[in-house]
């Protein structure tokens, strides 16, 4: 029996190599594609950066169209965009804002609540970036009300929505600490806890014009 099998083993060799030289390029072809395809996801799409450049570009054009039509000025939207210095003080945010020439600011901002008061409405807003965060307090007439009551899903934490306004700020002023409860999670559970904010300030003044710019404010801030 094993004198019969010895004529026929370079046949059988053949056979068994030629197998598993298939099965190794079956496999490493499915490998080249599969890290194809994770090299695809990894990767970011080139058309991202270009739509973030445009996006940047169409906000700055924005903000150049109202500063044109109103006498604005661009530099606290500049000062927010740079984020918050170990130096910055009240008086550097207070030259940018509370200007000497009386021209209102532009701002990008997120609009957090809108509230009747005595003498019309009052606008509270938020502009924050790298640690620097402007509450914005700002009187309006009803217009300007009415015109973010057309955007109410834009408020709040909608953050993926943007304004962009034109204000004119009066004041300035920087709290001892600004309280912001966070749930800290102890060894005894989940617990309120009090962080200080040393970089908020609290500006008022006065919105004379807003636009809603259906942004991300990841784009610029």
């Amino acid at each position: 029996m094993n004198n019969s099998i010895w004529p026929r083993m370079p046949l059988l060799l053949c056979a068994v190599l030629g197998s598993l030289c298939l099965v190794t390029c079956v496999r490493d072809s499915a490998g080249d594609v599969d890290s194809e395809g994770r090299r695809d996801d990894a990767a970011p799409a080139p058309e991202t950066a270009v739509d973030q450049a445009k996006e940047i570009e169409r906000l700055d054009a924005i903000a150049k169209k109202l500063a044109a039509d109103h006498g604005a000025a661009l530099e606290a939207h500049e000062l927010i965009r740079g984020g918050a210095t170990a130096t910055m003080l009240s008086c550097d945010i207070q030259e940018k804002m509370v200007r000497a020439d009386g021209k209102p600011s532009v701002l990008f901002c997120k609009i957090v609540d809108l509230a009747r008061s005595a003498d019309g409405w009052v606008i509270e807003a938020s502009a924050r970036h790298a640690g620097l965060t402007l509450s914005l307090r700002l009187g309006c007439d009803e217009a300007i009300a009415r015109r973010i009551l057309e955007h109410r899903d834009s408020l709040g934490d909608n953050a993926e929505n943007g304004f962009a306004l034109v204000a004119s700020f009066d004041s300035i002023e920087r709290p001892a600490f600004a309280l912001r409860p966070a749930l800290d999670a102890g060894p005894s559970g989940a617990a309120l806890r009090l962080n200080t904010d040393e970089r908020a300030f609290l500006c008022r003044g006065r919105c004379a014009a807003i636009e809603h710019v259906g942004a991300s404010m990841n784009v610029l801030f």
